[in-house]
């Protein structure tokens, strides 16, 4: 088939649990949520808008697919989506690629909650949030996607796990398939 470069590399980084970028030094990364850095934000003046205030923990592994079975690695109460992959054409490769992912993000917790705030420029995608004294208690989250504006509002987004989708071909842009910041 005729893939891009970018769905290439989309469908090498999501086998490896992660998604690929690019650095502000203009180098090639694979990351994930689990080794982004924390950033303990503060909570004045800032907006925060939550579905709910309860605790996420991210406990198990979907895989749809139209090549292989699917498989559910976990308990299956908050799983993390993963659509087909064309690099994973059999059920071996299939099995260790949703176990490996599963080891990436199980019993991962956080917040579902979009944010307003004057942000670090440094924030950036993949990268974990501490928000202490809010209304709804301390926040543990991530930034899935955000919008960045210089000296004044940006917007953080991140969504409960009904709606992270982890796309290879990255042909639908979700949270879980970061953009960038703008």
């Amino acid at each position: 088939k005729n893939y891009t470069y970018r769905q290439i590399l989309g469908m090498i980084a999501a086998v490896m649990g992660g998604y690929c970028r690019m650095t502000r030094d203009n180098q090639l990364e694979i990351r994930n949520i689990m080794g982004g850095t924390q950033y303990a934000v503060l909570s004045d003046g800032m907006k925060i808008s939550s579905e709910t205030s309860e605790v996420i923990t991210i406990d198990s592994v979907a895989y749809e697919s139209t090549s292989v079975e699917n498989i559910l690695v976990g308990t299956g109460t908050n799983p993390l989506y993963i659509s087909e992959n064309p690099l994973i054409d059999n059920m071996e490769d299939a099995q260790t690629a949703i176990d490996n992912i599963y080891n990436v993000y199980n019993n991962f917790a956080y917040t579902p909650c979009d944010i307003e705030l004057i942000m670090d420029p440094r924030v950036d995608e993949g990268d974990k949030l501490y928000v202490d004294n809010t209304e709804e208690g301390d926040i543990y989250s991530f930034v899935a996607s955000y919008k960045f504006y210089p000296f004044k509002k940006s917007s953080i987004s991140c969504p409960e796990t009904s709606e992270i989708d982890v796309d290879f071909l990255n042909n639908n842009t979700r949270p879980s398939t970061p953009s960038g910041g703008s």
